[in-house]
């Protein structure tokens, strides 16, 4: 992975600006974030004739590559809780270290709204017009199953209820069994199955599923779509059994 160009970083930016723009208007936001500095952009290859391009938020790194291991390593407690407000919890004692100023709720929206991850791709040289935004969670809500505890609802913080770092269960479900070696790690069966998987219809309107081989396991991915402007948004990604693994 290496930082964009300035020939690529003008070519990204105008779609990025557009597709937010509308995303916002749609959702009716007064404030929201249409473009981001140079060094926050990335470029990989998925495949040969696949180009990645990833759009970090300000934010985005330090958050999922040092305060959520630190949090995991430092206040394991608040892990494998089945409440989302305990992460927050911990995630907000290590934002306390970097400054920040505010309460918890505050930083809990903060969380959910301004840190987010963009994935746009090129094609045979030809940009792909379709935008995967990958947000921490989109809200939290209260479990319908367990009193006095909440969810989280979309994103990668919800995808995490699947995997373990290290021996750490990842977020609010304990004995997760498929390791990772960090949060970022799971960018990459995302792209890989948003952008090379077979779509399918999901349970509700509007969302698809998808999928991938990544850890010798079946990722499937679950997208909500907003189909007029080509913006999708990360629900969760699933590992299961690999059907065609050999025994």
């Amino acid at each position: 992975m290496r930082l964009v160009t300035i020939e690529e970083y003008k070519e990204i930016t105008p779609i990025i600006k557009g597709k937010m723009v509308e995303l916002a208007q749609h959702e009716k936001k007064n404030l929201f974030v249409t473009q981001v500095a140079i060094n926050n952009c990335y470029v990989r290859y998925l495949s040969p004739d696949l180009q990645l391009y990833q759009i970090f938020s300000n934010g985005f790194i330090q958050v999922i590559e040092n305060d959520y291991i630190k949090a995991l390593m430092e206040n394991p407690e608040c892990f494998g809780t089945g409440n989302a407000k305990d992460i927050i919890h911990a995630l907000f004692l290590q934002a306390q270290k970097c400054y920040w100023v505010w309460d918890e709720e505050r930083y809990s929206e903060y969380l959910s709204t301004e840190i987010f991850c963009l994935l746009l791709c090129k094609k045979n040289g030809l940009l792909v017009d379709d935008i995967l935004r990958i947000d921490l969670f989109r809200h939290i809500k209260e479990s319908p199953k367990r009193p006095k505890c909440y969810d989280f609802v979309g994103g990668i913080f919800h995808a995490l209820h699947h995997f373990s770092i290290g021996e750490q269960c990842a977020s609010i479900f304990p004995n997760q069994k498929i390791q990772l070696y960090d949060v970022e790690q799971l960018i990459w069966p995302i792209a890989k199955a948003f952008y090379e998987g077979i779509w399918r219809k999901g349970k509700y309107p509007n969302t698809y599923e998808t999928e991938t081989i990544y850890l010798d396991k079946n990722m499937t991915l679950e997208i909500f779509k907003e189909d007029e402007r080509n913006v999708s948004f990360v629900n969760s990604i699933i590992p299961k059994p690999n059907k065609n693994k050999k025994l």
